[in-house]
């Protein structure tokens, strides 16, 4: 069961990727109309990079995120630039992770270990 449930997860995380590659999430910004500044370690890419990162490794500290990210930043840094983050922006990547995942279930139901949908069927 918990094997079974991996692959799914890894299917799930492969069909949602692309909605949280750095070019989605600055459209992302651009869509909601967020404005970064610039040169900063903790953009909003490398946050919402890193904030995913923190939520799949089952809501580990942020004083372990930097280990987990591979780069050099304290908890707090992390959180303050996590909070200027607004609320759109989080909704707006969503939607396109769920529109990509859509895409796929219908696409290549198998590919994530559902049936095709009812409504689909002839």
């Amino acid at each position: 069961m918990i094997a079974h449930l991996n692959q799914i997860l890894r299917q799930f995380r492969d069909a949602c990727t692309s909605s949280l590659e750095p070019e989605a999430i600055v459209q992302a910004c651009r869509q909601v109309g967020y404005i970064a500044r610039r040169g900063r370690l903790l953009n909003p890419v490398t946050t919402i990079q890193v904030f995913l990162l923190q939520i799949l490794h089952g809501n580990t500290a942020c004083a372990h995120l930097p280990h987990l990210a591979g780069l050099s930043f304290t908890a707090s840094a992390f959180c303050k630039a996590r909070g200027k983050l607004p609320l759109k922006l989080f909704e707006a990547i969503l939607r396109g992770s769920a529109r990509s995942l859509r895409a796929t279930v219908v696409t290549e139901p198998t590919k994530l270990g559902v049936s095709e949908p009812e409504s689909l069927r002839a």
